[in-house]
């Protein structure tokens, strides 16, 4: 049987698409293998946010392909929509798939259609077929054709948009040194000598050896590439729980603004969301599987609904689940400033169900820089928001984005956000430099910011927020916090997570993962809380039944962080 494994980075919208690909490629016969050494197939599902991100993608590639030379590599996700060019030059590479097309990937690498049911090869024919014939302007006389009498892999070649160039060593991307180095990412030998099986974009399944063993061989062929415009349609896939105690769904996807530095519109498409009874049907799912605590996402979740009609909002959709479903905790993931309505604070406020925390990116605090950045607010319209917050629920997590260097920024314009910053409850910050990404305003601006003044910049609202972090965490001690159990440990002790979104570390606890509890919190040690769990509070059992060699696989390898 074949293999796969997948690798996630980015956003939590991104991590949920990669669930929603692993249950798709399980459901088509493939099989997961804990890591890529072991695996016929690797897939990457990228980000493309900064050129950190990129450099990030292309060092796991070559790692990839410079220790299990005979796995086949799949890039997906906001990068291989980008610059599936830039990608497709990478050896190793036999696939690129744009974000347009990931919801085609598991027919890509599906097993032979008599290991399917007709069913699922008739359905899966269709949507390859629809879906190539929207790509690349088929007639309706054409339509069709080039599929055939049933689904196999290599007929889905005519759907390649962008034809990958010959591999060349005098195309050159961005090295790694100059965007930003990652962390070695660990892969082991595969103990199994016969190995996993690989399938080529264009050929048979071939065996695969442990890499101390092979040849190399020659180049491998030009990688197959799917990229085409981006449709108004949600391409969904029922939500994956996997090997997490705290599960994304992903409600809503694309972005109507346009951002002087963002490239997330063009990658992802205009936005576009999940209908109401699907989200509630998903959450139920959730629910009944013994999950505690469901994360919405989206790439901009406060525009849920505006592709729908006028009787759903993101607002009325979380009131929906919480009145009609029974998932013990609702967590925002990210939601912009002019989203946080009045009301919305207040449901937070008065509702034990939801998680107390607030992701409100800002990416500057001040207003000359924000009209440049193209963002939809004021500094007072955010402050207001903020400060509302803290006043209705005074222990609220609250988290921001934060660019320093965006082009044309002064000294005294960070002066003017550094002051913005340090006059807010923030707890916590993402704190990253501008970087240029193609085809957006700001990449070709005037006044582009010296690398090492953004890094100065940086460190100076890093302090500022680590004394805000300090004093946040003092405040919690003595306090009892309702939390979640999580599927990890540090030092030998379990770790939870509070409803306002602070990691507790309890020492000698024999609660489960998965568990809504009372915590105590004892002390703060090293930037770290440490407590004890009074009682277990309601909340059904969640059994994932899985291995336990699966569960440390995920836990290793199922997500690669950056920042963002």
């Amino acid at each position: 049987m074949a293999t796969f494994h997948i690798l996630n980075f980015g956003c939590r919208a991104s991590q949920a698409d990669g669930a929603a690909l692993k249950q798709q490629l399980l459901q088509a016969g493939l099989q997961e293998a804990a890591s890529v050494e072991q695996s016929a197939v690797a897939i990457l599902n990228t980000c493309t946010v900064t050129a950190a991100a990129d450099a990030e993608v292309r060092q796991f590639v070559r790692r990839i392909h410079r220790r299990n030379p005979q796995c086949r590599i799949l890039v997906t996700g906001c990068y291989a929509q980008r610059a599936p060019q830039e990608i497709a030059q990478l050896e190793g590479v036999a696939w690129v798939v744009g974000n347009s097309h990931k919801h085609l990937v598991s027919a890509l690498l599906a097993p032979d259609p008599e290991e399917l049911s007709g069913d699922r090869v008739a359905g899966r024919s269709g949507e390859l077929e629809e879906s190539g014939d929207r790509a690349i302007g088929r007639s309706d006389e054409q339509k069709g054709s080039h599929l055939g009498a049933r689904f196999s892999p290599s007929p889905v070649a005519p759907l390649v948009q962008i034809e990958a160039p010959p591999k060349s060593s005098e195309w050159r991307v961005t090295s790694d040194e100059e965007a930003g180095r990652s962390p070695d990412y660990p892969i082991t030998r595969s103990p199994d000598s016969d190995g996993p099986m690989t399938r080529w974009p264009d050929g048979p399944i071939l065996p695969s050896r442990s890499p101390d063993s092979i040849d190399p061989g020659p180049r491998t062929p030009d990688p197959v590439v799917l990229v085409g415009e981006i449709t108004e349609e949600f391409h969904f896939a029922p939500v994956f729980a996997d090997d997490r105690t705290r599960p994304t769904l992903k409600i809503q996807d694309g972005c109507d603004a346009r951002c002087a530095f963002c490239v997330i519109p063009s990658v992802r498409g205009q936005s576009r969301s999940l209908p109401p009874d699907k989200v509630l049907e998903q959450v139920r799912q959730l629910e009944a599987s013994g999950y505690q605590e469901v994360v919405l996402s989206g790439i901009n979740l406060g525009g849920y609904g505006r592709d729908l009609d006028r009787s759903i909002n993101f607002l009325k959709m979380v009131e929906r689940i919480l009145r009609e479903t029974a998932i013990a905790r609702l967590r925002i993931s990210s939601i912009e400033p002019m989203d946080v309505s009045p009301e919305l604070i207040r449901l937070v406020a008065a509702e034990p169900r939801m998680a107390q925390h607030f992701h409100v990116p800002l990416q500057s605090g001040c207003d000359r820089i924000l009209r440049m950045m193209n963002r939809r607010y004021w500094t007072r319209q955010y402050a207001q928001r903020m400060l509302a917050i803290r006043e209705q629920i005074p222990n609220a997590a609250l988290g921001a984005d934060v660019m320093v260097g965006f082009p044309g920024e002064t000294a005294e314009d960070h002066a003017i956000s550094l002051r913005f910053i340090a006059s807010l409850p923030y707890t916590y910050l993402h704190i990253f430099p501008f970087s240029a990404r193609p085809g957006t305003p700001a990449a070709t601006a005037a006044g582009q910011v010296n690398g090492r003044v953004a890094r100065e910049r940086s460190q100076e609202i890093r302090a500022v927020i680590a004394a805000k972090r300090q004093a946040f965490l003092a405040a919690q001690v003595g306090q009892t916090l309702p939390a979640l159990t999580l599927d990890e440990e540090e030092d030998g002790a379990r770790m939870a997570l509070t409803a306002n979104y602070l990691k507790v570390a309890l020492p000698g606890s024999e609660v489960p993962a998965n568990r809504l509890v009372t915590i105590s919190i004892g002390r703060v040690t090293g930037g770290k809380l440490f407590g004890f769990a009074q009682e277990l509070r309601r909340g059904r059992r969640l059994d994932h039944h899985r291995p336990a060699a699966r569960e440390e696989a995920a836990v290793n390898h199922q997500r690669v962080p950056h920042h963002e």
